[in-house]
């Protein structure tokens, strides 16, 4: 009797282990699909790409760039993301210098892409 009962709570506690390990399908789905450090190392290799940027720099833009990430996941509105993607926008165009600001303005799309908020469907 006590090899049954040992059994049936070996079976249960194995059953609990084994969901518990097991991935939420409920979960909240996310803004973007791409992980915010993803998207930031792209921005840096197609900036670094057109313009030259020392390394503390890059670290202060891979910074930005995941804060930028960050809050536009936490934006509720559409219109809280514009704001939000235009002011982390300026605070990168900033950081570069008069020449660098020019050579990124010839390159349209990366240009858009790293000022203005484009939605994710």
């Amino acid at each position: 009797m006590k090899k049954i009962v040992a059994i049936v709570f070996f079976m249960i506690a194995f059953g609990f282990s084994s969901n518990a390990q097991s991935p939420i399908s409920n979960a909240k789905p996310t803004l973007r699909e791409v992980n915010p450090k993803e998207a930031a190392y792209k921005d840096i290799s197609d900036l670094s790409a057109v313009i030259d940027i020392t390394p503390e720099f890059k670290n202060d833009l891979m910074t930005l760039f995941m804060m930028r990430e960050e809050a536009i996941a936490g934006c509720t509105t559409e219109d809280e993301r514009v704001i939000t993607y235009q002011k982390y926008g300026e605070k990168i165009m900033s950081g570069l210098t008069e020449e660098q600001h020019k050579m990124l303005q010839q390159k349209p799309e990366l240009y858009a892409r790293l000022m203005k908020y484009k939605p994710v469907k």
